[in-house]
C-alpha cells in the first residue's frame, strides 16, 4: 500500500539503525509498506550495509546509484522503482522519528488528501541551520506564493496519481520545493502534520555551505525565468 523511498548518501554510521527503527514503527502500525532504499553514490559501506540489511527483509528494495548526483537523482530513481498505492520519500538522517511516518500517512487517508508533509514547529539541530531554515522559509512563499511554511520536511507522502501528474525532474536539494510549487499550482491541497525535528545522533550533516547556496541559486533562477524553463 506504502513505497517509501529513503537516499543514503555516506550514512554508514547510522543508516542501520535508522532503518530498523522505521520497520518496527511499520511493522507495529500493520502497514503493508515497501522500503526502497537508495544507496545514494555513497564511497563509503553503506552499498554493503543496505544489501545485509535487504537480505534479511524481503519488503526492503534496495538500489545502487554508482555516481552521487544529488539528494533529488536518489529520490527520483528511487520512486520509479515503487509499487504501492501511495509513495513518499525522506531523508535517512535519522532526524525524524519514525511514527512521523504514520502520523503523515494516517492524515493522508483520513483526509483523503493527495499529498501530505511534516511540518517542522520545534527544532533541536544547531543555531546556523535554524537560522538559515527560518531565512528560506520566509523567502520561499513570498517569492513562489505558496502557504506551506516548511518546504524541505520530510516525510513527503503523495498519492501514486499525483506523482503521476507531477513527475519531479529535480536531481538536488530542490526537489521538496519542486513538489510543493507543482501542487500549488495544480490547486493541490497540501496537509501538513507537526512535528520535532531532532539533533543527528551519529553522522555528518549532508546540508553545509553548498547546499545552502544551491538552495538559494535555484530559488531565485526559478523564481526569475519561470519554474517550466528552469526545470
Amino acid at each position: 500500500m506504502l513505497s517509501l523511498v529513503i537516499p543514503f548518501y555516506n550514512e554508514e554510521e547510522i543508516m542501520e539503525e535508522v532503518i530498523h527503527s522505521i520497520v518496527e514503527e511499520l511493522v507495529r502500525s500493520m502497514l503493508d509498506y515497501e522500503l526502497v532504499l537508495v544507496d545514494n553514490g555513497s564511497e563509503d559501506r553503506t552499498g554493503a550495509i543496505l544489501e545485509r540489511i535487504a537480505f534479511q527483509d524481503n519488503k526492503i528494495m534496495p538500489l545502487h546509484i554508482k555516481v552521487n548526483r544529488g539528494y533529488g537523482h536518489g529520490v527520483i530513481e528511487g520512486l520509479k522503482q515503487c509499487r504501492g498505492e501511495y509513495l513518499g520519500f525522506m531523508c535517512g538522517d535519522g532526524q525524524i522519528r519514525p511514527e512521523c511516518i504514520t502520523a503523515v500517512f494516517s492524515r493522508l487517508l483520513k483526509t483523503e488528501a493527495r499529498f501530505c508533509k511534516v511540518r517542522r514547529v520545534e527544532r533541536k539541530d544547531d543555531l546556523p541551520r535554524r537560522i538559515i531554515t527560518v531565512v528560506y522559509n520566509f523567502l520561499f512563499p513570498l517569492l513562489f506564493r505558496v502557504k506551506v511554511r516548511d518546504i524541505n520536511g520530510t516525510p513527503k507522502i503523495f498519492t501514486r496519481g499525483f506523482y503521476k501528474e507531477m513527475q519531479p525532474t529535480c536531481r538536488d536539494w530542490f526537489i521538496d520545493a519542486e513538489m510543493v510549487i507543482r501542487a500549488t499550482r495544480a490547486g493541490v491541497p497540501i496537509e501538513e502534520v507537526p512535528v520535532t525535528f531532532h539533533e543527528r545522533s551519529r553522522g555528518k550533516s549532508k546540508i553545509g555551505l553548498a547546499a545552502i547556496l544551491e538552495f538559494l541559486r535555484n530559488m531565485f533562477i526559478y523564481r526569475l525565468k519561470g519554474f517550466e524553463d528552469a526545470v
